[in-house]
């Protein structure tokens, strides 16, 4: 997936990574290392005999073969863990899975309707305000994250937002989803082509007022997406701290 970051995001990834990489990398020589040494340490033979030999250099050969694999599975367990995140996308997953638990988002949820799995954007109306707030024309930032951390993270997303979407969608129902926001009813009027004279008072008048337009602007506040939880994981990874975005936290049903 691609998420907007702010500039110089890229960067700061790569040289945390770098660390983080090199921090895995002297993991992974310490064992291979020792590894080596066993390797070296061939065992006494229980009898004189060849096949005594032969017996004792195979089982040898096998434990080595053993060690092997269990550092192959140590490894990918601590990485899946969030312990070695040698790569940026290591590192933003394991992030992510940080900003879910602070959260309280990080649970069993259940499973999205079908036609909403991984649509892209925003729902319907929500805009996207939070992306702006970054101030300087943001980088594009592409991560590869675990398909259950992905599924997860959507599904918290759709829940969280469930009710608030549903409410925008009859926002946008009857005043549209325009900047200043039309009665869908006078919009009908006009594309039936009326007599009636409709000046620029008239059109305010069935415009929204300010106290739609601050509920839809609260509704807009209240839907989470995967893109926020990702730049959400991203500032937790290049700063050591959760931003304070007022974003939602748990389900509420």
């Amino acid at each position: 997936m691609t998420t907007d970051v702010p500039p110089g995001t890229w960067e700061l990834l790569t040289r945390i990574a770098e660390v983080e990489a090199e921090r895995e990398a002297q993991w992974l020589r310490e064992r291979r290392d020792a590894l080596k040494e066993f390797r070296r340490e061939l065992p006494s033979p229980a009898g004189n005999t060849n096949d005594a030999r032969q017996a004792s250099r195979l089982a040898h050969m096998e434990e080595v073969r053993a060690r092997q694999d269990q550092i192959r599975r140590d490894r990918a367990r601590l990485r899946a863990e969030g312990e070695l995140r040698g790569t940026k996308d290591l590192l933003i997953a394991h992030g992510l899975r940080e900003v879910l638990r602070a959260r309280g988002l990080d649970k069993q949820w259940p499973a999205p309707p079908p036609d909403q799995v991984g649509v892209p954007g925003r729902p319907v109306g929500t805009g996207n305000g939070r992306v702006a707030e970054i101030g300087e024309v943001p980088e594009r930032l592409a991560v590869r994250l675990p398909d259950d951390l992905v599924a997860q993270a959507r599904a918290a997303c759709y829940w969280t937002s469930k009710e608030a979407v549903e409410g925008l969608r009859a926002w946008a129902a009857q005043w549209g989803d325009g900047p200043r926001a039309v009665s869908r009813a006078l919009v009908r009027v006009m594309r039936e082509g009326s007599d009636e004279h409709i000046d620029a008072d008239f059109l305010y008048l069935h415009s929204a007022d300010g106290d739609a337009l601050a509920e839809r602007d609260a509704l807009r506040a209240r839907v989470l997406t995967l893109g926020d939880l990702v730049r959400e994981a991203v500032h937790l990874v290049t700063t050591g701290e959760l931003p304070e975005t007022g974003l939602p936290t748990s389900f509420r049903g």
